[in-house]
């Protein structure tokens, strides 16, 4: 048995297992499935759309947003830990989907300015210290006239 908190994720690479089946487990709960069918429809997704889904942990809603976008759209899935990054890949590998996975941090992206025409991010905020740095980078690499789609509430 595990000695972390679900919710914090603060030993994730300590027992990723773990993790995973949590993550796993809370796409069986009603409101964590109306809560991503809100998030989904916010996004507007449309063929075409590239996408940046933040904090993307097993990469299960990065994949469905990657058939919404098609073959022409293009999804990166970020998240911290790169044990997640794996499992998100290995979901991934062989679908043919428009999506990848990579590690970094919502405080400090990668991306150019205006990158994207969505970002999405589920939860995450609220395992930061300090979320409006995260915040100001989700709006950053977001294109004029795009969305940031964010649920902070654990």
């Amino acid at each position: 048995m595990t000695t972390g908190q679900p919710s914090g994720f603060t030993t994730i690479s300590e027992q990723p297992d773990y993790y995973i089946d949590f993550l796993d487990e809370r796409t069986t709960i009603q409101g964590e499935l109306e809560s991503k069918r809100i998030i989904m429809h916010l996004l507007d997704l449309g063929e075409g759309l590239s996408v940046l889904d933040v904090g993307s942990g097993t990469g299960v809603d990065a994949i469905e947003i990657a058939k919404a976008v098609g073959p022409s759209g293009h999804v990166i899935g970020l998240d911290k830990s790169a044990d997640m990054v794996t499992e998100a890949a290995g979901r991934a590998a062989g679908s043919g989907l428009p999506v990848e996975f990579a590690v970094g941090d919502a405080r400090s992206l990668e991306f150019p300015d205006s990158s994207f025409d969505r970002v999405r991010t589920e939860r995450m905020l609220v395992h930061v210290d300090d979320p409006a740095p995260a915040v100001r980078e989700l709006v950053r690499v977001t294109k004029p006239g795009g969305l940031v789609v964010a649920r902070s509430e654990e």
